[in-house]
C-alpha cells in the first residue's frame, strides 16, 4: 500500500548510511537521478488517458477543477508564509493535486537541486494516501454521502490510483466505476500542469518569448496521445507500465543513496505538517462541495 518509490527510496538511504557508495559507483547513480527518471517520465505518457476528462465531463469536471485547485492554493500559501519551506510545498502540492508519487517524479527534473525534498516528498505523500484509503470512506459514512458523492471524494482526493481503488472497491461497483475515472481525470491535468510549472519557472524561454519544453515532455506528450491513436499494441502497454516501475524506482534508489539520515529525520517533520495541510485543506474542500451541489 506504501508504494515501490517509497521502498525504493528507503533502501537507498538505508544503504547510503550503511556504507557510502564508491567513487565509481557516482557515475551510474547520477545517470540513475537524471537519465532513467526522464525516460520515465515520458513513459508515464502511456498510462494517461486523455480522453477521460471529456467523456466524464459532467460527474468529474467540478470535483476535479476544485480538488487541483485547493491543493494548489494550499501549497502556495503555506510557501508564502513560510518561503523556507518552497520545494516541499512544491513537491507536497502537486502530488496532493494530480497523482502523487507519479506526479512528483515528473517533476523531479525541473527541480534538479532539490531532488532530497522530491524524495521525502514521495514517501509522505504514499503514506497518507495509506491514511486516506482507510479513513475516507468513514468520512464519507458520517457525512451520509451519496454514492456518487462517496465516489467524487475518494477519487478527488486520494494521492494514487492504487489508493483510489482500494479505498473504492469494496464499497460496491457503482462507487468504484465513477471514483476511478474521476482519479484518471485528475491524472489527465499532469500534462497541462506540468507545462505551466515550466512557464512559471521560466525555464526555456527565449528573447521572442518561444516556449521551450524540456525534452521529456514532448516525448510525454507523445506517448499520452496513444490513449487516442493507439499506435502501441495493447500487448505491450503492460510492458511499458513495468519498464516505467523499473525507472522510477532505479531514479528514486539512487536519489535514496545520496541522502544522509540525519537530513531525513531533520526534515520529514516539516514535510509531514506541510503534506497533512494540504490534503486536509483539499478534503475539506471537496467535502464542503458535494454537500452543497
Amino acid at each position: 500500500m506504501i508504494g515501490t518509490a517509497t521502498i525504493a527510496i528507503a533502501l537507498g538511504v538505508v544503504l547510503a548510511n550503511i556504507r557510502e557508495p564508491s567513487i565509481n559507483l557516482k557515475p551510474g547513480i547520477q545517470l540513475c537521478e537524471k537519465k532513467a527518471l526522464e525516460f520515465a517520465v515520458v513513459l508515464l505518457g502511456f498510462q494517461l488517458p486523455v480522453e477521460a476528462l471529456w467523456n466524464n465531463k459532467s460527474a468529474t469536471l467540478g470535483t476535479v477543477l476544485l480538488s487541483l485547485l485547493s491543493a494548489g492554493f494550499a501549497a502556495w500559501l503555506i510557501t508564502r508564509l513560510k518561503p523556507k519551506y518552497t520545494e516541499f510545498g512544491f513537491f507536497l502540492g502537486l502530488g496532493t493535486a494530480i497523482c502523487g508519487s507519479s506526479a512528483i517524479a515528473a517533476a523531479t527534473p525541473l527541480r534538479p537541486d532539490h531532488k532530497d525534498a522530491a524524495a521525502l516528498s514521495i514517501g509522505l505523500i504514499n503514506l497518507l494516501g495509506v491514511v486516506g484509503l482507510l479513513t475516507l470512506p468513514f468520512l464519507s459514512n458520517a457525512l451520509q454521502f451519496s454514492s456518487i458523492e462517496t465516489a467524487a471524494l475518494i477519487g478527488g482526493t486520494l494521492q494514487a490510483v492504487g489508493h483510489v481503488a482500494a479505498a473504492a472497491m469494496p464499497l460496491g461497483a457503482d462507487i468504484s466505476q465513477l471514483a476511478m475515472p474521476i482519479k484518471m481525470s485528475r491524472v489527465a491535468m499532469l500534462v497541462p500542469t506540468l507545462i505551466l510549472l515550466v512557464l512559471l519557472n521560466g525555464k526555456g524561454t527565449s528573447s521572442r518569448k518561444t516556449i521551450k519544453l524540456p525534452w521529456y515532455l514532448y516525448g510525454f506528450m507523445i506517448t499520452a496521445s496513444n490513449s487516442v491513436f493507439d499506435f502501441v499494441p495493447i500487448e505491450w502497454l503492460e510492458l511499458m507500465d513495468n519498464l516505467t516501475a523499473l525507472l522510477i524506482n532505479l531514479a528514486m534508489v539512487a536519489i535514496g543513496l545520496g541522502l544522509r539520515l540525519e537530513k531525513v529525520i531533520s526534515q520529514i517533520s516539516q514535510a509531514a505538517w506541510i503534506g497533512s495541510i494540504i490534503w486536509l485543506f483539499q478534503i475539506g474542500t471537496v467535502c464542503m462541495y458535494l454537500s452543497f451541489i
